[in-house]
């Protein structure tokens, strides 16, 4: 039996096709009214549960499993792992014997969090109970959908009308639940928001509850919530959260592929998190995009460093000639895209319930609801972006996808608008390169590396145009560098003794165009891209260090090294079925 089928819809996490963001959603519809003067009663309390995973009753879990109908031998099993614990004590850095623990459940078990789930389903069948009883009455909107409380893992919200009747039976509902479970309030780290009611009820609310009346904004599930409209000062933590990833010797350690990968995989995933949920300012959306473009091109507070390709480039695709790097306004908005697809498709949950009860109360599709004055501004945000994607749906049905399923991907791109593919995309991106050398082939393909000929023409000061690696007296193009310079040259004839190939030097784009039309197996194309990517490196990396460090590095130097790098990665690559088919090339390039 699915657990889904086990849990009400009131708790999102650990279950399947539920989601954390529309806990906050709702939440933030919640909280609207908060901030006026004359409204209706209403309470909202902010639980913390103390130290919720290590005083689970082991006795009451069992009980849970029974009554949840699970089989005997598998609850038996279950147990058998959790009350099986031993801890030790350390004391001054020496370990101190073993004893049995009596509650709490194992972190890091993945069955855990499941177990935890069905705990708290017990909470909500409390609360469900205390809801019917004559003296308790609903928060203000929530009487249509039932909703006392939302819960995600240990984070608990309680909703109710603002009075001690209602109040009371909540902590009645709190009291039962800890005395059962273990389960208890933190009252240090709980609060309880209040509005509409007089001081004498938020007296006597405060002293039953134990609670300190809580500030705006709320941190709920890592988002700041309050009653007005997000704006860019209640954001700034998203900045700041962005900017303490980043310092000046984190920037200098690495490459620009490094700085690449950390964009993608650390501060990409920062930002999304709060896109995936509401529309950001525009001027957030500008600054994190700020922040990462500086990151990118190793700039810091101490250094200014000219960024040598646009950003918008750099947001394109791989296959289209960027480095797929997400651009911030039109993720934020494929993410909350996903939304609206959920309300066109009509995809059960509570938050879909909560829209219809709240403001889509006929049924009219959510492409013609008229937006109502009175509504949370994300409602307002989610209404002003239908226009962007109306073409996107056939009858209902997302086409961007093959099953109608949404993908933020595919919406991203479709809001990126068309263009055109580069020709030699797989080459440059091929794994048998080393992921600095695909950085730099890129760069070198853009015409965007900053020889003395492009610092020229940029205004930069230079003293001295002249190529460093030969002695010709001629001003550094990219042209003479990679192609005419006699050290490169040198470096090239050594590669096609190693290779066994002719590949003439005629520049990056049209030497991968050539491999790319050669009558060879793809692996074999990819190994020769990548011996292209790793002689390109090599030789802006000596200019480098010649230029800029006054060592003079021999062309015997540099081919070994991109022998060592290439054979190392054929290494990793060897034993792969595409592998095989150019066998006898490999084995000549491992021998020589």
């Amino acid at each position: 039996m699915a657990i889904s089928h086990l849990v009400a819809e009131n708790q999102s996490a650990f279950v399947q096709g539920r989601s954390m963001m529309h806990n906050v959603l709702i939440c933030h519809d919640l909280l609207r009214h908060y901030n006026r003067k004359s409204v209706s009663p209403r309470c909202l309390m902010k639980i913390d549960l103390k130290k919720a995973y290590d005083m689970v009753s082991w006795e009451f879990l069992e009980e849970v499993l029974h009554g949840f109908g699970f089989p005997g031998q598998f609850i038996q099993w279950i147990m058998l792992g959790v009350t099986t614990t031993m801890f030790s004590v350390k004391v001054n850095g020496v370990n101190h014997g073993f004893f049995a623990g009596r509650r709490g459940l194992r972190q890091g078990d993945p069955a855990s969090p499941l177990l935890f789930v069905l705990v708290m389903e017990y909470l909500s069948r409390i609360l469900h109970v205390m809801s019917q009883l004559p003296d308790f009455r609903y928060h203000p909107m929530c009487k249509k959908v039932k909703l006392t409380h939302l819960i995600f893992a240990d984070d608990l919200m309680i909703f109710c009308k603002g009075t001690v009747e209602s109040v009371n039976r909540v902590m009645e509902a709190l009291a039962h639940f800890s005395a059962a479970t273990g389960l208890e309030a933190n009252i240090e780290k709980s609060s309880v928001f209040l509005a509409g009611v007089d001081e004498d009820t938020r007296s006597q609310i405060l002293l039953r509850t134990g609670f300190s009346i809580g500030q705006f904004p709320i941190r709920y599930l890592g988002l700041p919530l309050s009653p007005k409209k997000w704006k860019k000062t209640e954001c700034y933590s998203l900045v700041d959260k962005i900017t303490q990833r980043i310092t000046v010797t984190y920037s200098k350690q690495l490459s620009y592929a490094g700085r690449l990968q950390v964009i993608n995989a650390v501060l990409f995933s920062i930002h999304s998190f709060w896109g995936a949920v509401f529309i950001l300012p525009q001027s957030i959306l500008k600054e994190v995009d700020k922040i990462c473009r500086a990151f990118l091109w190793g700039c810091n507070a101490e250094q200014k460093k000219i960024a040598l390709v646009s950003w918008e480039k750099i947001c394109l695709p791989k296959r289209k000639g960027g480095l797929n790097v997400k651009g911030s306004s039109n993720w934020n908005i494929a993410s909350v895209g996903q939304l609206l697809w959920q309300i066109v498709v009509n995809k059960e949950s509570l938050w879909l319930k909560w829209i219809h009860g709240i403001y889509i109360k006929t049924d009219a599709s959510i492409w013609t609801h008229k937006v109502p004055t009175d509504c949370s501004w994300y409602w307002k945000k989610l209404n002003g972006i239908k226009i962007l994607m109306q073409g996107w749906y056939n009858q209902g049905r997302y086409m961007l996808t093959q099953f109608g399923n949404y993908s933020i991907t595919r919406s991203y791109l479709a809001l990126m608008g068309y263009r055109p593919k580069m020709r030699t995309a797989e080459l440059i991106w091929t794994s048998m390169a080393l992921p600095k050398h695909r950085f730099m082939v890129w760069l070198a393909i853009q015409g965007r590396l900053l020889t003395e000929e492009r610092k020229v023409r940029m205004n930069i000061p230079v003293e001295d145009v002249a190529c460093c690696m030969c002695d010709e007296q001629v001003m550094e193009t990219t042209v003479h560098l990679f192609e005419e310079c006699k050290w490169t040259l040198a470096v090239w004839h050594e590669i096609n003794q190693w290779t066994r190939t002719t590949i003439q030097i005629n520049g990056i784009t049209r030497m991968l165009d050539k491999i790319k039309v050669k009558h060879w197996v793809q692996f074999k194309k990819e190994i020769m891209a990548a011996i292209c990517g790793a002689a390109l490196y090599h030789t802006w990396r000596a200019r480098n260090w010649k230029k800029f460090k006054g060592r003079n590095v021999h062309t015997e130097e540099v081919v070994l090294q991109i022998k060592k790098e290439v054979i190392g990665r054929l290494s990793l690559l060897n034993k792969s079925k595409q592998a095989h088919k150019c066998r006898d090339f490999i084995q000549h390039l491992l021998c020589n």
